[in-house]
């Protein structure tokens, strides 16, 4: 690979890009590969656009382009038919195209850290993604059609600017890996239980004042992150996550524990720094698998 550098190449034809580039190119159409990376890590040049040459290779199953300077997506993308991994993370992008809905194989799509306000409603026709990676954008809202992603299984939406989220966010229901951290959620939607395998849940760094008594129907859920929010209390319902293993309440405004906090029976980590609690609940000694608990920055004058 070539020493990585931060020159920009605007391409519109083979002639104008740098012959080692060039070469990945003709490598990928002769010998009819499946994968093309022109990551900046790969080539060593900041791509500003994707020229009409790449949509020649249709036989494409993965294409990285991160890290590049890439502004729009064209039309043309969707020649890439067979397409099942593409990753667009830190480029400039700032809409994506309707016929993005178009790659009928794609499982993986990254386009963390670009400039996105919206999503296409087309985005719910990519019925065979498995993950989707939208962090680290601007995205105020999502398209109701987030919910035909009926195969999907990790979704990201951490460093948003979402206030809240659609109710078909519940018709994902495999989801196992649900990122939502520091966005400007005030609420969760109270059919949140129906998310029945979802097993990590991360809604740090948000505006929530409340938890809904639904989130104790996750019954696979190893690992809840409420830090950095305003909770003044935690329903009694979260002692029905008894696979809960990971617990993170620091930085809330709680002022007491449900004593049903007791039947996380598999707990091991418990994180309550930060808070307003003037005490603990004597049965918190029962938690026998508990191997972290940080009550540091409270108001306690004794333990149990």
């Amino acid at each position: 690979m070539s020493q990585a550098n931060n020159e920009q190449v605007k391409l519109s034809s083979m002639n104008d890009i740098p012959a080692q580039i060039r070469a990945k190119i003709q490598e990928v159409k002769e010998q009819q590969l499946s994968k093309l990376d022109l990551s900046w890590r790969s080539t060593g040049y900041k791509l500003t656009e994707i020229f009409a040459e790449v949509f020649e290779l249709e036989q494409l199953e993965s294409l990285n382009l991160k890290y590049n300077n890439i502004q729009q997506i064209p039309q043309e993308i969707t020649k890439f038919s067979d397409l099942t991994w593409l990753d667009l993370r830190y480029n400039q992008l700032i809409s994506l195209p309707e016929s993005i809905g178009e790659f009928a194989h794609l499982q993986e799509l990254n386009l963390s850290g670009n400039q996105l306000t919206s999503l296409p409603a087309s985005i719910g026709e990519l019925v065979h993604l498995k993950e989707l990676n939208l962090s680290g954008n601007q995205l105020t809202s999502l398209p109701e059609s987030i919910g035909q992603l009926a195969h999907l299984q990790e979704l990201n939406l951490s460093g948003n600017q979402l206030t809240s989220l659609p109710e078909s966010i519940v018709k994902l229901t495999h989801l196992t890996r649900m990122d939502l951290r520091y966005n400007q959620l005030t609420s969760v939607p109270e059919s949140i239980g129906k998310l029945a395998h979802l097993q990590e849940l991360n809604l740090s760094g948000n505006q929530l004042t409340s938890v809904p008594e639904s989130i104790g129907q996750l019954a696979y859920l190893t690992q809840l992150d409420l830090i950095s929010n305003q909770l003044t209390s935690l329903p009694n319902s979260i002692s029905k996550l008894t696979n809960l293993k990971e617990l993170n309440l620091s930085y809330n405004q709680l002022t007491s524990l449900p004593e049903s906090i007791t039947k996380l029976a598999h707990l091991q980590e418990l994180y309550l720094s930060d808070n307003r609690l003037t005490s603990v609940p004597e049965s918190i000694t029962k938690l026998a698998h508990l191997t972290q608990l940080d009550l540091s920055y409270n108001r306690l004058t004794s333990l149990p």
